[in-house]
């Protein structure tokens, strides 16, 4: 899976991926829900990329601790995507 993917859930709602973090050895996805017309709701989803012989698979991440250290990461890489973008535009 990859940033800008559009996955669909067991459920039949659709998400893209907005961030991926690596973190304790997984692969965690900042994802946002998305509505009936592919347009992105203001729910979003933290998801767990989960390899096995069978295929890839996400849940979605439940963990407070796990949580609140991903949610860390992905704020730091949208400010250091933000501050790049202003240094471009210097």
């Amino acid at each position: 899976m990859n940033v800008d993917n559009v996955i669909t859930l067991n459920d039949d709602i659709n998400c893209l991926l907005l961030d991926k973090a690596n973190f304790q050895g997984n692969i965690y996805f900042l994802a946002v829900v998305l509505d009936e017309n592919e347009e992105p709701t203001d729910d979003t989803v933290v998801l767990k990329e989960i390899d096995k012989p069978d295929g890839t698979y996400v849940l979605k991440e439940d963990n407070d601790f796990i949580l609140s250290q991903v949610l860390g990461m992905f704020t730091k890489s949208l400010n250091t995507f933000v501050n790049n973008m202003h240094e471009n535009d210097i």
